[in-house]
């Protein structure tokens, strides 16, 4: 997303901040008493104020993606990866359950509700969480590549339309946290002005949605660069790359990158 668009986002929030220092939740309708005179010295900083606040947004966005990304702690921690490997339990049980060949559809949707929760069982209190341990876990399984350690190299022998699209899913994720941390920053007037109360939350489930979206979309793009080009890799490490997919050539490529660690 461009500034020009943060920066109409922070003029927004400092006119929610107004509202709410000025009409309050019982005239929160009344904008007639929002006016400003129209200097020099006010357009300006207002200009300086909205770029600051869009500047915290971005900032306020990477706290957002490592929750996202490492969730709480502690108890808080247990009861969330608790609650998720409960779900995902019942979940594989419908699978189990359904008839593959009677039942294709019904067993589709089985597959599919599964999925959504954690392509493996869960183990961290967070989607996003878990949707990096199940790659990484996938990729190692079929393929016996450690990610970590393979992902720059097989993004290196890759073309260059797979490098782009793996970007822009990762930008994509990236202004997610961001649009998630502007609806944070409209719940804060939303206190004193209860429509900046609404459009954050708002928001915020809109972020939240594009976050996994994107991080979806990225996960398969990962996943689809180790399918494909796994054995360009092995031949560009001169490794025999005859019998991929297999498990021990995957071990190899590993052995190599790590270089001991």
């Amino acid at each position: 997303m461009g500034p020009h668009f943060r920066l109409l986002y922070g003029m927004l929030w400092l006119v929610a901040v107004a509202a709410g220092t000025t009409l309050g939740h019982t005239r929160w309708a009344d904008l007639s008493r929002l006016r400003l005179e129209p200097t020099v010295t006010t357009v300006v900083g207002a200009l300086l104020a909205a770029t600051a606040v869009a500047v915290m947004a971005r900032a306020l966005g990477g706290v957002v993606l490592a929750i996202w990304t490492n969730g709480p702690s502690g108890r808080w921690a247990a009861a969330l990866t608790e609650a998720r490997a409960r779900r995902w339990q019942r979940a594989d049980a419908l699978v189990t359950a359904v008839n593959k060949v009677a039942d294709p559809a019904a067993y589709a949707r089985a597959m599919a509700r599964r999925n959504r929760i954690c392509l493996v069982p869960p183990s961290c209190p967070t989607w996003t969480s878990d949707a990096i341990i199940a790659r990484e876990t996938r990729i190692r399984t079929e393929y016996g590549l450690d990610l970590y350690f393979a992902w720059p190299h097989l993004l290196l022998v890759a073309p260059e339309a797979a490098r782009r699209e793996s970007a822009r899913s990762l930008a994509a994720w990236t202004w997610a946290g961001e649009v998630s941390a502007w609806g944070v920053l409209f719940l804060l007037p939303g206190s004193r002005w209860w429509p900046a109360a609404a459009a954050g939350a708002i928001i915020c489930v809109v972020g939240w949605w594009q976050g996994r979206a994107a991080w979806t979309s990225h996960t398969a793009v990962t996943e689809a660069v180790a399918d494909l080009y796994g054995p360009a890799l092995a031949t560009r490490l001169r490794i025999d790359a005859s019998q991929w997919p297999d498990l021990a050539t995957g071990r190899e490529i590993t052995d190599r990158l790590r270089k001991g660690a």
